[in-house]
């Protein structure tokens, strides 16, 4: 036993030992990791694989360079985190070597007026104070020059957070791409004629955006390209469109007639028009207070009215019907274990159904039943 115990304390005594003359000891995960190094102008990089990126900047100089190598290592990407957000910068310049720029890397800087690219770069220029990669437009500033543009695309989150308050499209644009301008706070986007595809969350949360004027060219449109803008008063589309129209500030798909986007204007057409409306149609309307649903609507989308103010629904309607949806709205005073399962039934064209908007905005079904 004794000699059991003395070799318990002999090998605690190494160890002990060894940690206090700092031998090797297992490394924390933090430690395991490519630290974060930062030059003398507050630049932060990290090692990623075998080159540098820059993750951070905690300088004080308004106008910053990103230096080609740091400490004998190409630099070649900017992060997320890079400069995102930063309210001081008026400049930016990248060199050559970098050849990737994180879709965040540059957004939200409100004083920045100059992006720059050096000439040689072989990825990116830069045009207009944007920098550009082939056709594609992909990060702008408060003091970008569109009408010097060519490009075609304008890519993901380019105008994210952008603080400008008019917006115009270059000509040349075919395509917006995911959450171009998301969270912007420009009263008026001018989209070109010729702009064909609008993808998912293009104007996400774009609240100051008042009107909404989509070209003839447009012929792909996400459902929630322009979900929450909730300062929109009115949406049109210009004549010639053969994929989309517009009635009474509404936002209707031709060919299946479906209502894909609406305002707090908005006035759901009761000429036919209209059978279903999509997922998150009204989503963000905050100002929408109540709506009446015409007899030729069969169906309502998953969120179709979430985060409205509305207050009453009226349904005109001699057949109702619920949707599979998890989040359909319309529908018979069935309980709401019943969703999946009841498909309505036949009413007289004088009744309709009033219930508090919290059934339309979170999805329930259950409902209270009067006659007019």
């Amino acid at each position: 036993m004794k000699t059991k115990l003395c070799a318990l304390l002999l090998a605690l005594c190494a160890i002990f030992s060894l940690s206090a003359c700092g031998g090797d000891a297992t490394p924390s995960e933090e430690e395991t990791e490519n630290p974060i190094l930062q030059n003398e102008d507050g630049i932060r990089f990290q090692l990623i694989e075998d080159t540098y990126a820059v993750v951070g900047y905690k300088g004080t100089k308004t106008e910053v360079t990103v230096p080609a190598v740091f400490e004998g290592v190409a630099v070649t990407a900017l992060a997320s985190d890079a400069f995102y957000g930063n309210a001081k910068i008026t400049a930016v310049s990248l060199p050559a070597s970098i050849t990737e720029i994180s879709p965040f890397a540059l957004a939200a800087c409100q004083s920045l007026t100059s992006l720059s690219v050096a000439a040689d770069n072989p990825v990116y220029q830069s045009k207009g104070n944007c920098i550009i990669k082939g056709d594609v437009l992909i990060t702008t500033c408060p003091g970008s020059d569109l009408s010097v543009l060519t490009v075609t695309e304008i890519g993901d989150y380019a105008f994210y957070g952008a603080t400008d308050s008019k917006i115009v499209l270059p000509a040349t644009v075919k395509k917006i791409g995911r959450y171009a301008f998301a969270f912007t706070t420009a009263q008026q986007v001018s989209l070109p004629e010729g702009l064909e595809t609008v993808e998912d969350g293009a104007f996400y949360f774009a609240r100051n955006l008042t009107a909404l004027a989509l070209p003839a060219s447009l012929s792909s449109f996400k459902q929630d390209s322009f979900a929450y803008c909730t300062s929109l008063q009115s949406i049109t589309v210009a004549e010639g469109n053969t994929t989309y129209t517009a009635k009474d500030n509404c936002l209707i798909r031709i060919a299946d007639k479906t209502l894909v986007m609406g305002c707090a204007k908005s006035k759901i057409p009761s000429d036919g028009s209209v059978t279903k409306i999509g997922p998150a149609a009204f989503a963000g309307a905050v100002s929408l207070e109540s709506i009446t649903i015409p007899a030729s609507v069969t169906e309502i989308g998953k969120n179709a009215f979430y985060a409205t103010a509305l207050t009453r629904a009226y349904f005109e309607v001699n057949r109702w019907y619920v949707s599979a949806d998890d989040g359909a709205v319309i529908g018979t005073a069935i309980d709401t274990k019943n969703l999946l399962s009841e498909t309505g039934r036949p009413m007289s064209s004088e009744q309709v159904v009033v219930y508090n908007a919290r059934l339309l905005r979170e999805g329930y079904a259950q409902m209270k039943w009067f006659t007019k």
